[in-house]
C-alpha cells in the first residue's frame, strides 16, 4: 500500500518534471494518497491500540498530522470534477453530448 502511493508520487514527479502532468493528473494523485493516508490510519489504529494516541507522544502527532491532511482533502468535489474532465475528454459524449435529466411523470 505504501509502495504504491511512493511509486505514485515518484511517477507524478517524473511527469512533472517533464511538463505532462495536468489538473486532473493531481486530482486522481490527490485521491489516490488520500485512500492510502486513510487505509495507515484505520491499521495503524487496530495495530497500536488508543494507549499509543494517548502515552506516545511521536505516534499522537503523526496520526494528527496525518488526520490534519486527510481533512484538507475534498474527496467528493475533487473526484466531481475529475469526473467532470473524464467525461469531457470521452469521445462517446463529444458525440452525444451532455445527458438529459429524465422528467418524473
Amino acid at each position: 500500500m505504501v509502495r504504491t502511493g511512493k511509486t505514485a508520487l515518484t511517477d507524478a514527479a517524473e511527469r512533472v518534471d517533464n511538463a505532462s502532468f495536468d489538473w486532473p493528473d493531481s486530482l486522481a494523485l490527490r485521491s489516490t494518497i488520500a485512500d492510502i493516508c486513510a487505509d495507515v490510519l484505520e491499521i495503524s489504529g487496530v495495530a497500536r491500540s488508543p494507549s499509543a494516541l494517548a502515552f506516545d507522544d511521536v505516534h499522537a502527532r503523526r496520526v494528527a498530522d496525518l488526520a490534519m491532511y486527510l481533512q484538507q482533502h475534498h474527496g467528493g468535489r475533487d473526484d466531481a470534477a475529475l469526473g467532470e474532465f473524464i467525461v469531457r475528454d470521452d469521445p462517446w459524449h463529444a458525440l452525444t453530448g451532455p445527458s438529459t435529466p429524465v422528467a418524473k411523470s
